[in-house]
């Protein structure tokens, strides 16, 4: 089965809760298993009776079995795993449950499937790969084991120059904007993770671009396909069609970094906030276990053959070109990925002024964690996740440890919470 897959980030707000139990969605979780997603303001597990499998149909037969799974936060999500016939594209299918209905065309390239996750592995100093896993899961059913030939995806990419690709991208957000406008756990629309068509070019593996100057870039790319500069206003544009209120959140080329930010145009939008990825140097936050360069120490940072003075006040000077994108343009900025291998010699310090520098600034940040609730990723792929300690060799999660304590002092600033 062939299907679509999109990478989206999905943040949120505050905003109006629905009225009552509805059906928001058909997704899939498998070729044969319909995900029926209810919303409800009703805060109750159990709302959703799915014992009498006679009241569930697809297309007048009863399902063969259903399972779900509910999140709670200021409203519930209900995910009903149903189990039927083979879906067959172009297929007309009617679903009836005791809470509604509806009916649909399966196209499995615009049906959103629950079991593919995309996977950014390759920001590990370890790592070689990046990709997606396909796993089927069913709530309370649990795993459910893959059968057969596995399924073929589609990649939306769109670093290939590929207009229609870039059009699609389009009309997902403006369509995943209409969808999760009323969703009150909905805080913003990150537009995309890290845009680096500098680096791949029209293919993720070869025939890279490898351009790492944005004017040299821009003076020949700029204003093409590669240019994420004239995607992101077409994407702003479509979202506000139907949605004025959530907060847009866009970042910069070279993989968001702080220095390809002043290379971002503001769209004029009164509610969008401009975003940097601060992993700045490189050579100290995506270092593997046997580079051990220190915070603070004295070695070269950015690649010109001249050491540095890496402290508190080279972080500062680093970021004063954040102060000066906002100051220029009079708009937000947020530092929405920051962090480093949990191993490095001082990382907690240089935690601790980062952070310091960041509330000096009033600006909002989020630690990059790297989480996933499935054990035997966390196990190998945890580089980043400080929860693990400083030891590398170390695969579990401690109690404490000075970089936890140092997330905590500043995390306990928070008087306001979601």
């Amino acid at each position: 089965m062939n299907r679509q897959l999109f990478v989206v980030t999905l943040l949120s707000s505050v905003l109006p809760v629905q009225a009552e139990l509805s059906l928001k969605e058909v997704r899939t979780a498998s070729n044969n298993v319909l995900v029926a997603y209810f919303q409800s303001d009703i805060i109750k597990a159990d709302e959703v009776d799915i014992s009498n499998l006679s009241q569930w149909r697809i297309n007048g037969q009863p399902v063969a079995n259903a399972h779900k799974f509910v999140t709670e936060a200021d409203a519930c999500d209900h995910h009903i795993y149903l189990q039927g016939p083979t879906l067959v594209n172009g297929k007309q299918y009617t679903l009836q449950t005791p809470y509604g209905g509806t009916t649909f065309t399966f196209d499995d390239k615009k049906i959103f499937c629950e079991s593919i996750k995309t996977n950014q592995n390759a920001y590990s100093a370890l790592s070689k790969v990046r990709y997606a896993n396909f796993a089927i899961w069913l709530g309370d059913g649990g795993s459910q084991k893959i059968s057969g030939v596995l399924p073929t995806y589609t990649v939306f990419n769109i670093g290939t120059g590929d207009q229609d690709a870039q059009d699609a991208w389009v009309e997902m957000w403006r369509a995943s904007a209409e969808h999760y406008k009323d969703n009150p756990i909905v805080i913003g629309y990150d537009l995309m993770v890290e845009p680096n068509a500098n680096e791949v070019g029209a293919h993720a593996l070869h025939d890279n671009l490898d351009i790492w100057d944005p004017d040299e870039f821009l003076d020949q790319y700029g204003g093409t396909l590669y240019d994420w500069g004239q995607l992101y206003p077409r994407i702003t544009d479509s979202i506000r069609e139907v949605d004025s209120e959530t907060p847009i959140i866009i970042g910069g080329m070279g993989y968001s970094a702080v220095d390809w930010l002043p290379y971002l145009e503001p769209t004029g939008d009164p509610r969008t906030v401009y975003a940097a990825h601060q992993y700045m140097p490189y050579v100290y936050t995506h270092q593997s276990p046997n580079d051990l360069s220190v915070y603070p120490g004295h070695y070269d940072l950015d690649w010109d053959d001249v050491d540095d003075d890496f402290s508190r006040a080279w972080l500062d000077e680093w970021l004063s070109t954040v102060d000066e994108f906002s100051t220029t343009h009079g708009v937000p900025v947020m530092i929405n990925e920051f962090g480093g291998t949990r191993w490095n010699p001082g990382l907690a310090q240089f935690m601790d002024d980062q952070m310091s520098l960041f509330e000096e600034r009033g600006l909002n940040y989020a630690f990059w964690e790297w989480p996933s609730s499935w054990e035997p990723f966390v196990s190998d792929n945890n580089a980043f996740n400080f929860l693990f300690g400083p030891d590398p060799e170390d695969n579990q999660r401690v109690e404490t440890s000075d970089l936890i304590e140092v997330v905590r002092k500043y995390w306990g600033r928070n008087t306001v919470r979601p």
